[in-house]
């Protein structure tokens, strides 16, 4: 279970923009040292909850994935690490 503490960590050191996106998704860890220790991943998952994206370890600062040629829609961005799982919703249009 995850506590208010770490959730709020969360929301506070990941951002992701623009939202809604057409061209290219940004992401950005604010302290990649808290995550970088740890087992961490970056996964986006289309509304069907197929992974569309997914990169293993958070190593740098700032992410960037073309999603020009993705359908229109609703995605899910999160991180998963040992803390638990920060998810944003990301609209493609």
């Amino acid at each position: 279970m995850v506590g208010i503490e770490s959730a709020e960590f969360r929301i506070q050191n990941f951002r992701v923009w623009p939202n809604p996106v057409q061209y290219t998704l940004h992401f950005q860890l604010l302290d990649p040292d808290g995550l970088e220790s740890k087992s961490s991943r970056l996964q986006i998952q289309n509304h069907l909850g197929q992974v569309i994206y997914q990169t293993n370890q958070l190593t740098r600062h700032h992410h960037k994935v073309d999603v020009s040629n993705w359908a229109v829609g609703l995605y899910f961005v999160s991180v998963v690490s040992d803390d638990g799982i920060f998810v944003q919703k990301v609209v493609v249009r």
